[in-house]
């Protein structure tokens, strides 16, 4: 019989969607003492050569931050949150120094992938990256045999959601005008371009996983559910990959955090209407295939 310790990991993938709460579901699991999480929320294992140089800069640089809340635990944290985030910074350069040991490479090597998660002992641990949605279906094949107890996770948001906020962010920080998204002919130019992309279509993300992945290992939630009643879809989600769901995460706030406070641009008239037409047919199909909120969707947008 196979043990945490002896068996493939990592034990669960989260993949996905951006933009629809993955950052609050790491940030959960992270500080929940039934987990470790590597302190990277994304690893990009599957869809970029590893480990990207990006990365150990990010692992430097968190590490720096570690250090400077422990030095200030006597005014800006207590002392057991202190030794907590001075664990955590050991952590980290040790996954830092485990990386930096790794020949990059664009070809997923599973027993590379399974040391990614050789600090987590007994506890469950996984990987969270949005990207592995966009997969191929011959990674998601391979992931599906070389990990055959992998528990998949999927947080999904409307699709006219999801894109609205992606284009204000794209305006945000000068990738898109900010026309894209005040002007109509603007906006159906950007649609036209492939802006979208497959990442917007929930439901050809479950028909690539779901031919793949039996039903009893992948689940996916809802962020309209986070934000309504975060504490019982984050008891659901505990129990799905594990974990106890009367443990608190720490001082962790259950609450959603949407950057509400950047500014955004109203979807409304005329741009509604285009989005509308346009996600109709996907809005209907993640109605039938994933039941829930994705209901609720159709009625958000006066569809029937």
């Amino acid at each position: 019989m196979q043990t945490a310790m002896t068996r493939p990991r990592p034990d669960f993938i989260g993949i996905g969607l951006q933009k629809a709460g993955t950052r609050w579901l790491y940030n959960q699991l992270q500080e929940h003492p039934d987990f470790w999480m590597p302190p990277i929320k994304e690893l990009h294992f599957f869809d970029r050569a590893f480990p990207h140089s990006s990365m150990v800069a990010k692992i430097r640089k968190d590490a720096k931050k570690a250090r400077g809340m422990v030095n200030n635990a006597g005014t800006i944290v207590k002392s057991t949150r202190a030794a907590k985030i001075s664990s955590w910074s050991q952590e980290s350069k040790r996954f830092g120094r485990l990386l930096q040991s790794l020949t990059i490479s664009r070809e997923p090597d599973f027993a590379v992938y399974s040391s990614l998660f050789s600090f987590a002992g007994q506890k469950i641990t996984g990987d969270i990256t949005p990207a592995y949605s966009e997969l191929e279906p011959s990674v998601v094949n391979a992931i599906a045999a070389h990990l055959p107890d992998v528990k998949i996770i999927l947080m999904l948001r409307d699709p006219i959601s999801r894109l609205w906020s992606n284009l204000n962010d794209a305006v945000g920080n000068g990738r898109l005008a900010v026309t894209v998204v005040s002007e109509l002919a603007e906006l159906k130019q950007t649609l036209r371009s492939g802006f979208a992309g497959s990442l917007l279509y929930p439901s050809e993300i479950h028909r690539r996983w779901a031919e793949h992945i039996p039903a009893h290992r992948f689940r996916w939630f809802f962020l309209d559910d986070v934000i309504a009643d975060p504490q019982a879809t984050r008891a659901a989600i505990l129990r799905y990959l594990g974990g106890n769901p009367d443990e608190s995460s720490g001082a962790l706030a259950l609450s959603h955090n949407s950057k509400d406070g950047r500014p955004r641009a109203k979807l409304e008239g005329d741009l509604l209407k285009c989005l509308i037409a346009e996600f109709e047919a996907e809005l209907r199909a993640c109605a039938e295939i994933f039941g829930g909120a994705a209901l609720g969707w159709l009625q958000k947008y006066g569809l029937k």
